[in-house]
């Protein structure tokens, strides 16, 4: 069964308020390539969408809940991907640090907050989580997305040691908890420590090289 033919079992609604939403996270990422997010207005927004403001805060209760549900999208993306049991433990933590570097290269307004936001990600989510519809407009034929939750960046590392450890890439005594806090405070390190977003994706190898070597050469207590 196809994709569209999928949406059509759902709710026309359901289906109605994904494509608005959906529309509404493309204007924002658009508009946020060329302006900080505080310069952006609700009204720019919805005249890019062809919606009125009572029907944004309809969907969106708050001005920030596209990047939101960006985030959440972005985060499904990757755990899809990191799922792959093809991918090493290593390739787990490599594959955030490549496509963050990626997104900061090409709109670094976007992946700034996107990083802002996966530091605020031990509160409460504010925002709603995406619906099976948005899931299935966004990510189409990709089954795995479907009903897949976002996915923390911590909780990703977690996934990436946790593969290596299984697969003796890592010692098994090796601490999980601080493996990943290590590679979080990469994820989070590098974009800060340079204005030059060329530079970003050789960091993060370096660093990752360096996180890795270290947590193989010794057996930490878990």
């Amino acid at each position: 069964m196809t994709v569209a033919a999928h949406l059509q079992e759902l709710p026309l609604r359901e289906r109605k308020a994904a494509k608005t939403r959906l529309g509404l996270v493309e204007a924002l990422i658009e508009a946020l390539r060329e302006r900080p997010f505080d310069e952006i207005t609700v009204r720019s927004l919805c005249q890019e969408v062809g919606i009125s403001e009572p029907t944004f805060f309809k969907y969106f209760p708050r001005k920030e809940d596209p990047l939101v549900l960006f985030v959440a999208l972005w985060s499904i993306g990757l755990g899809v991907r990191a799922a792959d049991e093809s991918l090493s433990g290593k390739g787990i933590a490599a594959l955030v640090f490549e496509e963050t570097a990626r997104q900061m290269k090409r709109s670094p307004r976007v992946m700034h907050e996107i990083i802002a936001h996966q530091m605020r990600a031990e509160a409460p989510p504010r925002g709603a989580p995406p619906t099976r519809s948005e899931l299935m407009m966004y990510f189409g034929d990709e089954p795995l997305a479907w009903d897949m939750k976002p996915v923390p960046v911590q909780d990703l590392m977690a996934l990436a040691i946790n593969r290596a450890k299984a697969r003796g890439e890592l010692p098994v005594g090796a601490s999980v908890t601080d493996a990943v806090w290590t590679l979080v405070a990469v994820f989070f390190g590098v974009p800060a420590s340079t204005r030059s977003q060329r530079v970003v994706a050789r960091r993060y190898r370096r660093a990752l090289d360096l996180v890795w070597a270290g947590i193989g050469s010794e057996e930490h207590s878990p």
